[in-house]
């Protein structure tokens, strides 16, 4: 080592020299070729067979780079280790580098060992103001990425250039100013990083503002000119583009994530509105990811644990991703439950994702309702003439679809004429079967639970999925309803019941129409331990007529959903069983339509 220099000048001189020792010893190796020829002999070692090689990154503080979940971010199945703090430490117990390195080594190797098994690797990272000694990590492909002395003048002094290193490949932070603002390609794939592949589009540019650096001086100049740049000025990158990144991954199979245009789309609807949020991704692509696995059977589990703690930005935008994802998967019921559940936490002001989740509508075919849906808010501020006007004209240009209730409505249409009667004490509804998708012409929960709330009924929604009536219970919590949700299975809750029912709305056990999803057929497994089988409906309706026989109030009524007589006159569907059994136990029918019917006792 040199003696300790006097002067910032002397500092300089020492990093001068330093780098022109490197220089002259790494003139072979990859920093010395063109960027683009160092890309592709980066290429061909990432797609070589050979076993993937350990990369350590040297970063200045204050750089982007220099924090852990920038990587993470970005990349696949990556875990970012920051060895600054464990270097400084082991130096300060007395160990010399040459320990140092060999223990980080051991360490990082045992990590890294463990995490590939799970299908991950290692990023070692270590954060530097290149001050004091060198360290490169032992067996390991080191690489240094540097900026202008000037530009790092705020995180570190110009004299902790002095820093000697001998780093397997340099890398100037411009070579890579794409990566920092979108496009990742470069430098992952010069560290032989496994990334999402976002490509700057065909119409990006990257802007460079001139700065003025003020420091000057010889030594200076010198160094400045070592490491490639201008003395007098260093460029402040920025991107500006008017399209969205492209999202390429070559891994993707029937267990990922379906959402490559949605992405797009949302880039540049993000864009057009000047939004400030920032999506995580990587984030999204990994709560889904995980979630499809098995065949979607832990999906809501894992969607609602991914977004849990996040702000209803992030429950919004994964909500609005699964649609996308389900409706490239030809699942068009999950599809629009989930952008119904996003839409639900969508504030007016919030007109980016009003606009995002109607391009979703418009996908599914459903471009009227997204013209209903985009104008709600205008109708919401308005009232009187102004609102008919807009009614008029939406109703002119983009008629609301015929979407046919289910038989909720027959219980809300009767409730309009015939009204519950006072009987001293407060009444009470049941729905048997919670909603699960937030879909046209479904909703019965929240749709009875708002007529409860007008009429002065107590309401109680019954369901074996826990997820259903955890969701129910949320929403009763937001509208500020006094309303329970209870995880039961049905018939068992009927049969269990002590005193009068006063109304009953029976929608529960799926029949067996050939239709359904796998992720649906997976909560029967769950949750009863076998796929939906068309017996199983019948005597779990049943069940629940026969518990209703005995407990129903003398004026009650029950409505009774998924449910038509065929053209010889037999019930089918959820009432096989069921609706003779009450029609010969004193019930009679009193409205059927939409495949439903509404019962009283005779």
């Amino acid at each position: 080592m040199t003696d300790k220099p006097e002067s910032a000048a002397d500092l300089f001189d020492q990093a001068s020299s330093m780098i022109e020792e490197m220089q002259r010893e790494t003139a072979t190796t990859l920093p010395a070729l063109p960027l683009p020829s160092l890309l592709e002999r980066c290429t061909e070692l990432l797609f070589s067979d050979a076993a993937p090689v350990l990369h350590a990154v040297h970063v200045f503080d204050g750089l982007p780079l220099a924090n852990p979940d920038w990587w993470e971010k970005r990349t696949v199945n990556l875990s970012c280790v920051s060895v600054g703090n464990m270097i400084a430490e082991l130096r300060r117990a007395g160990l010399g580098d040459t320990e140092i390195s060999e223990l980080i080594a051991d360490h990082v190797g045992g990590l890294r060992a463990a995490l590939q098994v799970r299908g991950r690797d290692v990023l070692v990272l270590i954060p530097t103001s290149f001050a004091g000694a060198p360290l490169m990590i032992e067996g390991a492909q080191n690489h240094v990425i540097v900026a202008h002395p000037a530009a790092m003048g705020a995180t570190a002094k110009l004299g902790d250039y002095t820093r000697p290193f001998e780093p397997t490949a340099t890398h100037r932070i411009e070579d890579f100013a794409d990566c920092i603002f979108g496009d990742h390609r470069p430098l992952f794939r010069a560290l032989q990083v496994r990334a999402f592949d976002f490509v700057l589009p065909q119409d990006g540019e990257v802007q460079v503002k001139e700065v003025a650096a003020r420091t000057d001086g010889k030594a200076y100049e010198k160094i400045c000119s070592k490491l490639g740049y201008s003395p007098s000025k260093f460029d402040k990158l920025t991107v500006k583009t008017n399209a969205s990144p492209t999202l390429h991954r070559s891994d993707v199979d029937e267990s990922l994530a379906l959402i490559s245009a949605f992405v797009r789309r949302a880039t540049d609807i993000t864009a057009y509105f000047d939004a400030e949020h920032e999506i995580d991704w990587t984030h999204i692509y990994g709560t889904l990811d995980g979630a499809l696995a098995n065949q979607g059977k832990h999906f809501f589990e894992m969607v609602e644990s991914g977004v849990s703690g996040r702000s209803d930005f992030d429950r919004i935008i994964m909500y609005l991703a699964a649609s996308a994802h389900f409706h490239r998967a030809g699942l068009r019921l999950h599809a629009l439950d989930f952008v119904g559940r996003a839409e639900q936490l969508i504030k007016p002001s919030d007109r980016w994702l009003r606009v995002l989740a109607a391009t979703l509508k418009v996908e599914m075919n459903a471009q009227n309702d997204a013209v209903w849906y985009l104008t709600s808010d205008a109708m919401e501020a308005t009232d009187g003439q102004v609102r008919k006007g807009i009614e008029n004209v939406l109703t002119t240009i983009a008629p609301k679809p015929a979407t046919a209730e289910h038989g909720h409505a027959l219980l809300m249409t009767h409730w309009q004429t015939n009204p519950p009667a006072d009987i001293g004490r407060k009444r009470k509804l049941i729905e048997i079967g919670t909603t699960r998708e937030e879909v046209p012409g479904q909703g019965s929960t929240r749709k009875l639970a708002e007529v409860c709330k007008n009429l002065g009924l107590d309401f109680v929604t019954v369901d074996m999925d826990p997820r259903n009536g955890r969701e129910a219970q949320q929403m009763f919590d937001r509208m500020g309803y006094d309303f329970k949700a209870i995880t039961s299975k049905g018939e068992d809750f009927l049969a269990a019941y002590d005193g009068e029912i006063d109304f009953v709305f029976l929608d529960a056990y799926d029949f067996d129409h050939g239709m359904h999803s796998e992720i649906r057929q997976s909560r029967y497994e769950k949750f009863l331990g076998a796929r939906i089988d068309e017996e199983a409906c019948h005597k779990m309706h049943l069940d629940c007529a026969e518990a209703l026989i005995a407990k129903l109030a003398p004026d009650g009524l029950i409505c009774f959903d998924d449910t038509w007589q065929d053209e010889n006159g037999n019930w089918t569907a959820k009432g096989t069983t069921a609706m003779p059994f009450l029609l010969a136990n004193g019930f009679e029918v009193i409205c059927k339509e939409n495949r439903a019917a509404l019962l009283k006792r005779v």
